[in-house]
């Protein structure tokens, strides 16, 4: 009896000259032998599907694309018993691809990779320490992956691994927006090393694709910390904030900088009103909002409070 197993293991990149980059994947391929019987696999076809999923377990699966079928040679030795060897399928990354998994990932969607082996094994049996050529078979599985205590018939990519993969291919960098701090490790303005920890945290949820975490803690940085309601009930920037901005305004220049804070102050209430009224609005009834829209927010509100930390951190 003979019966294979091929496990997704990791990939990487490679930009060979003149081509477009190829995805390398690698896998496990693990074959179990019984009796006397040994094997070779001397090529393999790989069948590869874009799908899109709901979870990393794979719920709700749909197909973007037809990546299309490639070849590579098998395992290059003779299987007795249970083995393993490592195989690789190579696939061509154009701009097609790498867009395909940019758009699902904006859908907040998981991209996965179905992958269909074909290919044909040769069985020897062994006499007398030489092995003869007994049949030829076919080769018909699914790629699966562990992950956690499950195997699953898909390869899925974590937010990590996605982030890694379009930085290698070239195509895309992500943009971050880094908050300069002082040696001791936080902005001097406490409200805003209170919102640079919020926002960290908001950070990784973008990557993750928590957008609701990420809406949440751009409203309680703005709520609690950078704005505060006037005698009238008005949003306004928070006084402590303004008057480290202040301090720090050029002398012959007090009055623009003072009006030019309010106006960030406008911005941030616009960005509140945006986060209460269309996508968290405790009445109506709630819009989903794009993850684009949710990383407009983010970058916007990241933006300004960089530029204030570094305003209130001039000596």
């Amino acid at each position: 009896m003979v019966d294979f197993e091929i496990v997704y293991k990791d990939f990487k990149v490679v930009h060979p000259v003149g081509v477009v980059p190829k995805l390398i994947m690698r896998f496990n391929f693990n074959a179990i032998v019984e009796g006397d019987l040994a094997i070779y696999v001397p090529f393999l076809k790989w069948e590869v599907y874009l799908n899109s999923a709901d979870s990393i377990e794979t719920s709700g699966i749909s197909l973007v694309g037809d990546w299309g079928s490639f070849e590579s040679i098998g395992a290059e030795k003779l299987f007795t018993k249970k083995k393993t060897a490592e195989i690789f399928c190579e696939i061509p990354m154009d701009s097609q691809k790498i867009q395909q998994i940019v758009n699902i990932r904006f859908r907040n969607k998981v991209p996965t990779l179905g992958i269909k082996v074909r290919g044909h094994y040769l069985t020897f049996e062994s006499k007398e320490r030489l092995y003869l050529l007994e049949s030829i078979k076919p080769i018909q599985k699914d790629v699966t992956m562990y992950y956690k205590d499950i195997t699953i018939l898909h390869v899925c990519f974590s937010s990590d691994e996605i982030i890694k993969l379009l930085e290698d291919l070239g195509q895309y960098e992500l943009f971050r927006i880094e908050i300069p701090v002082r040696k001791e490790g936080k902005p001097s303005n406490k409200l805003i090393a209170e919102v640079v920890e919020i926002l960290d945290i908001a950070k990784k949820d973008l990557y993750d694709g928590k957008y609701d975490g990420v809406l949440k803690g751009v409203r309680d940085s703005l709520e609690n910390r950078i704005l505060k309601k006037d005698p009238d009930n008005r949003w306004t920037l928070n006084s402590i904030i303004e008057e480290d901005f202040m301090k720090n305004a050029p002398l012959t220049a007090k009055e623009e900088y003072a009006e030019y804070i309010k106006r960030i102050g406008m911005v941030f209430h616009s960005q509140l009103q945006i986060i209460n009224n269309v996508y968290m609005h405790k009445k109506k009834p709630r819009v989903t909002p794009r993850p684009i829209d949710v990383e407009q927010i983010y970058l916007i509100t990241a933006q300004l409070i960089r530029y204030l930390s570094m305003s209130c951190n001039l000596l």
